[in-house]
């Protein structure tokens, strides 16, 4: 479904920018006003070619600028590296974001749907492509901000993370301790946008999951339309 995927990926670029904005003396207002412009065409384009490339270009922005946000702890950080991570902080987004599928899963499963088909990853084997598509937009609100964390709280350092042949790795404990970074941040209560009560990470987690159940058992218009008046809202998280 191309709207639902415009949605999750405007949404996605929206709280790229709302994490440099906490560091605006040292971000460009350039790159907050590109971000911008990318989240709102995002919504606007005909293919799901065009959104791949719209969120490419905003992921490399934000990497790029990623090390601003981050005080001095002797990790480098020279853009987004996955198979293998190149250095701790790769380590960490990279771990982030498996926790964060991982919770997907267990909220999709919880609401009966299936995990591996999903509206914006195409279809593989063995991938959870649903949890894929629904994490997108709470990969900076939860993944990244823990990342964000863990490094300036200095709760974990240079000394927590091991060369290996796979790259560089976290080591066993410094895992135990990035969890509970990321377990602080997803049991942060938030007022939700769209219902105007509090709750936590976690819980909306489970409530954007059933909104999704809901359209899709309806497939109504007004259905579709508060899972995208639902993103709409999220912006306004913090």
């Amino acid at each position: 479904d191309l709207e639902l995927a415009k949605q999750s990926v405007s949404t996605k670029i929206f709280h790229q920018r709302l994490l440099l904005r906490r560091k605006r003396d040292m971000v460009d207002d350039g790159v907050l006003d590109t971000l911008l412009s990318l989240s709102n065409q995002a919504l606007s384009v005909q293919d799901r070619d065009t959104l791949l490339g719209i969120e490419g270009i905003a992921a490399k922005i934000n990497f790029d600028n990623l090390p601003r946000l981050l005080n001095d702890s002797g990790m480098e950080f020279n853009g987004r590296s996955r198979r293998p991570p190149r250095d701790p902080v790769n380590a960490m987004l990279s771990y982030a974001y498996s926790l964060l599928a991982k919770d997907f899963v267990n909220a999709i499963i919880a609401v009966g749907l299936e995990p591996s088909v999903g509206y914006y990853h195409v279809f593989e084997k063995g991938r959870p492509s649903l949890a894929l598509d629904l994490m997108e937009s709470y990969r900076p609100l939860i993944a990244d901000s823990s990342v964000i964390r863990a490094i300036n709280t200095k709760m974990l350092t240079i000394d927590d993370f091991e060369v290996t042949m796979a790259g560089v790795s976290m080591k066993p404990k410094a895992k135990k301790q990035f969890i509970m970074a990321y377990e602080q941040r997803m049991n942060t209560m938030v007022m939700h946008p769209m219902f105007d009560y509090q709750m936590s990470y976690r819980r909306m987690l489970e409530v954007e999951v059933r909104l999704l159940s809901r359209y899709l058992e309806t497939g109504s218009r007004s259905e579709r339309g508060k899972y995208a008046l639902l993103h709409g809202f999220l912006r306004y998280l913090r």
